[in-house]
């Protein structure tokens, strides 16, 4: 047994007496039992909050394990491997940039190596450091994710383990950080910690955890990170993925949509959500979708309701805005989307949004609820181009819709669905709209044009096409009415103009 080994079970056997050992300690009595037994309670609550990523639970936790280090023999002050280095250096940066210092741990590795940054710092690396470390690993061990807890003080935007072949030392790493997915193969998870790690995150989910015959499963922490989990037969090896969402900051379109040209860009959405155009969203996993529905939602008028539908809560809306009337409801195992959007319908709701069409019946009621159900429809779709959007959309209509007639269907799909904002993320991790193109019903079996509005080109934004003069008019009819409504705060101090491409 090594010196880490021995020290973990050192103080799990502590943690054991600190929650069982007053029951031992006879004639204890009165304020000094109630004390025991609260501190027992507190420690039980924290134990089982931690993993679902309660900040002020680990922090109670961590000072707890830091307590038990002051004066033991700290492994990591004699560091074997890279994966013990890089966890010293986190300790380091984090200490001294915050949640920076993950970010500047990686660039440093990127231009040298593991070995070689460690030798670099070791007149800066302090006792206090060493002790940091290792309460981190003796967290992750005993009460979080195992070694992917290091990066989570550094809230980066994803961790992926199990996705790549195996060394001798286990499966390495995959963060995602500023758009860039980075291997680290230098940390890596043995396959037995991997395992648990994964059970841990699944039991979490849904009190269950996973079987042979449900391999996977899929939820979120307290600490507003998405958990996928999969595992043997169902999964080529046990697998996590943790996606952490930016919501808490609140981002604006101005934050969004940057560079020459942007400005036109901006008015053209929020002029298309002001008069109740259906939006979808697109792109690639990881291209900012939701980034993107978050801030356009931020730009629906104050005297909207929002009704809104997703698989795991991602969106958080009620806590960008606090004063709004909103309602999220997501998809359990009981109830599907479906079901879940035919109670949206009675909630009052102005303005209807799915954080993700991904299924053929969430998609049929989308396209119902664009026409009759609200004002108006904002949804995310994995669609790489317009025409895979409305393709997916029509065979959706012929699998749930009822339809069996594929014109009647794509006909449908495009009555529903007026505008698309496709986002891309390039190699350096930036995120930013690329197209944004109308869908105009037509006569005849195509049944649609695609009219590209604005194309991101060498870094600017261009308007390639005009709006096509039927959704010029439909969108000027909305706006003249609420101009003419003086009692609609909304267009009450508006323009005299519909500003479009």
């Amino acid at each position: 047994m090594n010196l880490k080994e021995q020290t973990v079970r050192d103080f799990e056997k502590s943690l054991q007496e600190a929650l069982y050992g007053y029951m031992t300690q006879l004639g204890i009595r009165g304020g000094m039992y109630e004390t025991y037994r609260k501190q027992r309670e507190q420690l039980l609550q924290d134990r089982k909050a931690a993993l679902y990523g309660d900040a002020a639970a680990k922090s109670r936790l961590l000072s707890l394990i830091r307590k038990f280090l002051e004066d033991r023999e700290i492994w990591l002050c004699k560091p074997e491997t890279d994966r013990e280095r890089f966890v010293v250096l986190l300790a380091y940066y984090r200490q001294t940039y915050g949640k920076e210092g993950l970010g500047r741990v990686l660039s440093y590795v990127e231009s040298g190596t593991v070995k070689g940054v460690y030798a670099s710092h070791i007149p800066y690396l302090t006792p206090d450091v060493f002790r940091e470390a290792a309460a981190g690993e003796i967290f992750g061990e005993v009460f979080g994710l195992g070694e992917a807890e290091v990066f989570l003080p550094f809230s980066p935007e994803g961790i992926h383990c199990g996705v790549s072949a195996p060394d001798r030392d286990g499966y390495a790493c995959w963060i995602l950080l500023e758009g860039k997915l980075t291997c680290l193969p230098y940390y890596c998870i043995p396959e037995e910690h991997l395992m648990k790690i994964c059970k841990r995150l699944s039991f979490h989910c849904n009190g269950e955890g996973m079987t042979v015959h449900h391999g996977y499963t899929v939820g979120d922490r307290t600490d507003e990170m998405r958990v996928i989990v999969t595992r043997p037969p169902f999964g080529e090896t046990w697998a996590f993925f943790l996606r952490r969402f930016d919501t808490f900051r609140h981002r604006l379109l101005t934050d969004l949509v940057t560079g020459p040209g942007s400005a036109h860009v901006i008015d053209f959405l929020k002029t298309a959500l002001l008069t109740h155009r259906t939006m979808a969203v697109t792109g690639m996993q990881g291209s900012g979708k939701t980034t993107m529905l978050t801030a356009l939602c931020g730009e629906i008028p104050e005297s909207y309701t929002l009704r809104i539908l997703e698989q795991v809560f991602e969106l958080h809306l009620r806590k960008l805005y606090p004063h709004r009337n909103i309602l999220t409801i997501r998809q359990t195992e009981a109830i599907d989307g479906q079901e879940g959007l035919d109670l949206l319908k009675k909630t009052d709701g102005c303005v209807t949004v799915v954080g993700e069409v991904a299924s053929a019946k969430v998609a049929s009621y989308m396209v119902e609820a664009s026409k009759v159900a609200s004002l108006f429809t904002l949804f995310t779709h994995h669609a790489s181009s317009t025409d895979a959007l409305l393709m997916w959309l029509r065979n959706s209509l012929l699998t749930e819709g009822g339809f069996h007639n594929e014109t009647m269907a794509l006909r449908q799909a495009v009555d529903a669905v007026r505008f698309d904002v496709h986002m891309a993320r390039d190699p350096e991790g930036n995120r930013r709209i690329v197209r944004i193109s109308e869908i105009v019903p037509v006569s005849g079996q195509a049944c649609y044009e695609e009219r590209v509005l604005f194309l991101l080109k060498d870094g600017e934004y261009v308007c390639v096409q005009p709006l096509s003069e039927q959704t010029m008019r439909e969108m000027g009819e909305v706006w003249e009415r609420g101009i003419r409504d003086r009692e609609n705060p909304v267009f009450g101090s508006a323009g005299d103009s519909v500003c479009c491409a």
